[in-house]
């Protein structure tokens, strides 16, 4: 049986989710600035109700951070907080779960997503929470899908670039450069609003918890391959000298270009 064929088997009597979905994300403005646009409209289309947005720059008076704001004005989001210095994974995803906290009731449904990632359900996201709720699934997974250029050149972006479109080839490059381990390459997408994930959304935090995960059935489209990615891999190298794992991963990533 088809792909397409299951998920239509599977929301095919469910009445679509009638709450507000969420999506939570940090957008490191001096990197994927270039992606802002693209990701909202994305999500907007997808069916996202409310962005749970945080901002981060280690850069004083960044123009960049105005520029981020102000697309984001242009779609009605304004960011919940601005977080100025160093960026780590640690922080970041200790951020998000403050803010969903805070900002959402506890059994709601939230999308934890970095800039560069974009989920495909392959059917109607409130039909597919709706299965979710029937079936008493507490989060879903997702793995990656890299998507690099034909000619495998780091292409730069704009606005108007149609990114499936210029980034056609599906590639595992992230797990064959930077990971060496299946389970960084497979992230929490989807999750009930009390549940706290782990580094950088890859699992949950309370081990001691066991919840109920749907089948992994997303594909997470990641578009890292594009813009300034030397430059930005390079900027982060120095910045995470003093987390062995980043700095390893990242380091990977570079020597890879490199040769």
């Amino acid at each position: 049986m088809k792909k397409q064929d299951i998920y239509n088997a599977m929301i095919k009597n469910t009445v679509p989710y009638k709450g507000t979905i969420y999506l939570a994300c940090c957008i490191g403005v001096e990197y994927d600035y270039d992606l802002v646009s693209h990701f909202i409209k994305y999500y907007k289309e997808l069916g996202i109700d409310e962005f749970l947005i945080v901002l981060n720059t280690n850069i004083p008076h960044s123009e960049r951070l105005i520029e981020v704001q102000n697309i984001l004005r242009k779609y009605g989001i304004e960011e919940k907080y601005i977080w100025r210095g160093e960026h780590s994974y640690i922080r970041q995803t200790q951020t998000l779960m403050e803010l969903i906290k805070k900002s959402t009731e506890e059994n709601c449904w939230i999308l934890s997503i970095d800039m560069d990632e974009f989920q495909e359900y392959f059917c109607d996201l409130r039909r597919f929470i709706s299965y979710m709720e029937e079936n008493d699934y507490e989060y879903a997974a997702g793995t990656y899908v890299d998507r690099v250029s034909v000619s495998g050149d780091i292409l730069a972006i704009d606005n108007d670039t149609d990114l499936f479109e210029a980034f056609p080839v599906k590639t595992t490059l992230t797990r064959d450069i930077m990971y060496s381990h299946r389970d960084f390459v497979q992230k929490i997408a989807i999750h009930r609003s009390y549940i706290k994930l782990s580094y950088a959304q890859h699992s949950c935090m309370e081990e001691e918890k066991i919840y109920k995960c749907c089948p992994n059935i997303i594909d997470i489209h990641h578009f890292k391959w594009r813009g300034d990615l030397i430059k930005n891999t390079i900027d982060r190298i120095e910045m995470y000298k003093n987390n062995h794992l980043s700095y390893k991963h990242l380091e990977n990533c570079l020597n890879y270009y490199n040769e």
